[in-house]
Formats: structure tokens, sequence, C-alpha cells
């Protein structure tokens, strides 16, 4: 289907996501806005928000100084400290990396226990293996446990 998605005004220039094109963003960054795919709506990006955070969904976008983080389908914005070296986004989880640790926060911005997160698929399902404190396991994406086990398994632990 060639049907137009965004204003067919003038040329204009895109990039897309490369992995799953759900969004689209202009070229020329004095646009400032974005268009989610494939109903070409429109989105204003806030001013400073400039890179991806990569995720499946919901999108996200952060800052050059990774401090805040907003998600394009709520309008939320996340606000971290200056100490996050780059942040990454699991769908319902925003991480702070610190060098050797992560901060891990829900999508509205509260801490969790969570000391790791990794988003995991399986048969259409997403499910996000964390560490936390003495346990690990998979959670569901609202943090209920759906198994977990000790992290201290060998007997050198």
């Amino acid at each position: 289907d060639l049907t137009p998605v965004t204003p067919t005004t003038g040329q204009r220039t895109v990039d897309c996501l490369y992995d799953h094109c759900l969004a689209c963003i202009p070229a020329a960054p004095d646009q400032g806005a974005l268009y989610l795919m494939p109903s070409g709506t429109e989105i204003a990006i806030p001013a400073g928000f400039n890179a991806w955070l990569w995720s499946d969904e919901p999108l996200w976008l952060t800052t050059a100084a990774y401090d805040k983080a907003y998600n394009l389908v709520s309008g939320q914005t996340l606000h971290f400290g200056p100490e996050c070296l780059w942040l990454e986004a699991h769908d319902t989880f925003v991480s702070c990396h610190l060098g050797d640790r992560q901060l891990v926060f829900d999508a509205t911005g509260k801490p969790t226990p969570y000391s790791t997160v990794t988003t995991m698929h399986s048969h259409g399902e997403t499910y996000y293996w964390v560490t936390s404190g003495f346990y690990q396991g998979y959670v569901s994406a609202d943090g209920t446990w759906l198994y977990r086990e000790s992290c201290f398994q060998l007997l050198d632990d």
C-alpha cells in the first residue's frame, strides 16, 4: 500500500526505525515531529529529545545527556539524574546504566527492586528476565514474578 502517511506538501526526507518501522522521524531536526506507522499519526517531539531508546513498544526518546526519557505513547517524561551513562528501554521498564550496575524504573518512573532487566519474547508474549537481590527470574509487564529462583545455585556461592 503506497498511500501517503505524511503531509505531501513539498519534498521531505524521513528516517524510520530500521528493525520494525513503528515510527519515522523527519531527517531535518527542526521539523519537531515524528510519524507513527502505519497510521501516519503525527506526534510533536518535545524540545531536547533527539535520540531513540530502542524497544518494541511503547516508543521512547531520550536526550543527548540521557537524563530524561519521553514515552511517545503516553506522553510521559521520566527524569533521571546526571549520573546515567546511557538509558535502555524494555517496553515497560527503563534502565539507567551506571557503568557496572543499573537502576531499573517502571514506565511511570517509579524505581523497581530489580538490579537488571532483559526483555524476552516467547510465542508472541513478552516477559522480562530480572535480577533482584538474592533472586532472578521472569516477571510480567506489571512486575509480577512468573518464575523465581535463587541467584546462588553453586556451592561456591
